[in-house]
Order: structure tokens, then C-alpha cells, then sequence
């Protein structure tokens, strides 16, 4: 039934019958140049997708974590990547587009970006395990937390300044991706990064952290169907 749904979601977007080239993602820094198509061997591991094939399409699934989706017109290159917290320490967007330069002679410049929706800061809280390695990674970008004060008091941590944090941190993966697309180059008016938080909406968009009974994934696309 999934198969014969995103047949017909094709169908209806490109007019056409095209292949999908999905990815088992894994929070990976692993990307693939599709340099050509095998329909033998569609899925592998990884987190990244590059092409400059015509006909085939690039497929993301999140459900709380980011699909960004890239194109250089004027080269006809293409990319999908899907990264999570741990996809933006490793690096994979800015190595993307590294590969997208080194393989395919691409110009950050030329290239327009599109950051799917994914949890918002208002949503996600993280603790410091996630929040430290972030805070060294993007120390020249601190914005991309929203401090806030704790709702209740802790009468124990309060005498305890080790153990008692007063405030919460709410991590902005959009404003982190947005941050190192632009330090690797993309013009910051042709990148689309302003996504609507799936927690809030999980009527509207498929969320891990909203509605964990579920598996259900959102799909990002992208292709060159001319």
C-alpha cells in the first residue's frame, strides 16, 4: 500500500511514472553520487543523495528531523539530505556540498535550498549531552538555542549548583542548518528556512516525538523531470 501511494503522490507531481532513490538512513555523514541508475541496488546506507541524472528522483523520510533539498540550476545538480542532531555535528550538509564542488564544479552561490519541517525549538529540549557539543560546534551561532526558565523549582538541586540547572535548552535545527549552508556558501536569500514545527502540528506532519506508537515518515523530494 506505501509503495502504490507514493506511485500515485508521483505520478501526480511529475505527470510520470519515475524511479525513487531512498536511502536507509542511518544519522550518518554517508553520501552517494548516483552517477548512474541501477534499479537492482536502490537503497543503501546513508544520509545524502547527489545527481545530475535526469528522470530520477532523490527521496528524504523524516518524521521530526530535517529534509533539506538543494539545486544549482545552473550546473543541473541536485541533493537531498536528511539530518537529525547527530547528522548536523558530523557535518553532512556542508560535506554535501563539498562533494557537490569537488565532484560536480558547483557554485554555492548558484545553489537555492529548501529546509523541510521539522521539530522547532519551541518543542525540542535537549539535555547536555547534545547541548555541549553544539555549543562548541556553533559558538560563533548561540542562537540557535532558546534558553528558558524552568517552570517548577527543584528544592533539592536548588541548594546544589553542580546538579541544579535553571534553565532548559530548546535546540533550533533549522537555524543550524541555515547557519552551515551559509558558512559553506549558499546565499542566504535562496535559502527557504523558516519550517513549521511538526510537534506543534503532528495533525498536519508525521512526528516521532508527538506520536512514538507511530512509524510513519514524511517525503521529501526532489528531481530533475526535464
Amino acid at each position: 500500500k506505501q509503495e502504490s501511494t507514493r506511485n500515485q503522490f508521483i505520478k501526480d507531481l511529475t505527470g510520470e511514472k519515475l524511479p525513487l532513490v531512498l536511502l536507509n538512513q542511518t544519522h550518518s555523514e554517508k553520501i552517494h553520487c548516483l552517477n548512474r541508475f541501477a534499479p537492482e541496488n536502490l537503497i543503501q546506507e546513508g544520509d545524502a543523495l547527489i545527481t545530475t541524472l535526469p528522470k530520477i528522483l532523490l527521496g528524504i523520510q523524516v518524521a521530526d528531523c530535517l529534509s533539506i533539498l538543494i539545486v544549482d540550476t545552473s550546473k543541473r545538480v541536485i541533493a537531498a539530505i536528511h539530518a537529525g542532531w547527530r547528522g548536523l555535528l558530523k557535518g553532512v550538509v556542508p560535506k554535501t556540498i563539498a562533494l557537490m564542488q569537488s565532484h560536480y564544479s558547483v557554485n554555492p552561490r548558484n545553489c537555492i535550498a529548501v529546509i523541510g519541517p521539522s521539530i522547532g525549538s519551541c518543542c525540542y529540549e535537549v539535555g547536555t549531552e547534545v547541548a555541549i557539543p553544539f555549543r562548541k560546534t556553533f559558538k560563533n551561532h548561540p542562537s540557535i538555542f532558546n534558553t528558558r526558565l524552568k517552570t517548577h523549582t527543584d528544592p533539592i538541586g536548588s541548594h546544589n549548583p553542580f546538579r541544579y540547572d535553571p534553565t532548559t535548552k530548546h535546540l533550533n535545527l533549522s537555524a543550524a542548518c541555515r547557519y552551515q549552508l551559509q558558512s559553506s556558501g549558499l546565499d542566504p536569500h535562496k535559502i527557504s528556512s523558516d519550517p513549521p514545527c511538526t510537534f506543534c502540528h503532528n495533525e498536519v506532519f508525521f512526528s516521532y516525538r508527538a506520536n512514538k506508537a507511530e512509524k510513519a515518515r514524511m517525503l521529501a523530494i526532489i528531481g530533475l523531470v526535464c
